[in-house]
């Protein structure tokens, strides 16, 4: 959901993209250039770094796979991409989907905590890796990947890395100038920001984009950069007070995702005993949205008891949610938990 900043950008993108007169497209041609810096500032990329906006990350990366990594593969021989297990599915899919270029993919290992380690990312690689694609967090417990220690890694073993910071960007601080990441993207809506090390060369590398779409991530990425200074710390502590105020109301929760490694608004937690689809059902219909098909795989790469596993479900509180409609959603959701577990649909 848009925020009114953003909504508001949007719809000023939109009257932009409509102007006539000679005067109001230098006037447009100004806020274009102008809207470009709070994307820059939010994932720490220099003016000089190639930035290209495309309209979804399948586009992306089809075009990273045909136009990028193909030429590569057919010179080098290597033809093995890597990605952390447990990645999002829309993008193990399109990765796969290269299987018709002869491309083929390959999972690391990820430790209790989700994450890709060093050990597991060297046991990994082979003299047929060709490249590493992965999100610098795990969709639904928010676990932090350590991409510094993976772009060294990769450096080192001329692997081509492609990091999507959509989650982490305002979140976790970080220079993808001073990162040795090949292309790094940053999304909102129906729009994807790509920077790039190099110049990308190939058919259109996102030569023609909707205005209204390029304001709104700027407002986007403008609201994240604000956020950045404060919310993290504060929101964490607020976390960690939820966790012991929540379990302390109903022991039968777990969390999977408390601590310093993970996003400070995912929260990842099971009832024992509860289904996630029956939970999910009956927080849906009080208003609160929470997934749960694919958070089980997840877990369970993490060694998690199955029947646990089958309980679990995710959700995210956005960082400009107070303390004290925090805890009153929780109360809702435990609330929620307690008369399912007295219904006979337990």
């Amino acid at each position: 959901m848009m925020s009114s900043k953003v909504k508001e950008a949007y719809l000023d993108g939109e009257r932009l993209a409509q102007a006539l007169s000679f005067s109001q497209r230098r006037e447009t041609l100004k806020q274009i250039v102008k809207a470009k810096d709070p994307i820059l500032d939010v994932i720490g990329a220099k003016k000089e770094n190639p930035l290209y906006f495309l309209p979804s990350m399948q586009e992306v990366l089809l075009k990273t796979l045909y136009e990028v990594l193909m030429p590569k593969a057919q010179r080098s021989g290597r033809n093995e991409i890597l990605v952390p297990k447990g990645e999002q599915k829309k993008m193990v899919e399109i990765l796969k989907s290269a299987g018709r270029l002869g491309l083929s993919v390959k999972e690391i290992e990820v430790d209790a905590c989700g994450k890709v380690t060093k050990e597991s990312l060297m046991a990994a690689i082979s003299k047929r890796s060709l490249a590493l694609f992965s999100s610098w967090t795990e969709e639904f417990t928010g676990v932090l990947h350590p991409v510094f220690e993976m772009a060294n890694i990769c450096s080192a073993e001329d692997l081509f890395l492609f990091i999507d910071a959509t989650e982490s960007a305002g979140k976790v601080f970080f220079r993808f100038q001073d990162l040795p990441i090949d292309i790094l993207t940053f999304a909102h809506e129906n729009l994807v920001a790509v920077a790039a090390k190099e110049e990308l060369k190939g058919s259109t590398w996102g030569e023609d984009f909707c205005l209204k779409e390029y304001f709104a991530l700027s407002a986007y990425a403008k609201e994240a950069l604000e956020m950045m200074d404060t919310n993290p710390m504060q929101y964490s502590l607020i976390k960690n007070e939820i966790i012991d105020y929540v379990i302390e109301k109903d022991p039968s929760i777990v969390f999977f995702n408390g601590g310093g490694e993970y996003l400070f608004d995912r929260w990842c937690f099971a009832f024992e005993g509860l289904s996630a689809e029956n939970l999910a059902y009956h927080l849906y219909d009080a208003g609160i949205i929470t997934s749960y098909q694919g958070v089980s795989k997840v877990l369970e790469n993490r060694k998690v008891d199955k029947a646990l596993c089958a309980c679990a479900v995710s959700l995210s509180f956005s960082s400009m949610t107070s303390k004290q409609a925090l805890f009153q959603r929780w109360d809702m959701i435990i609330d929620i938990a307690s008369k399912i577990k007295e219904s006979s649909y337990a």
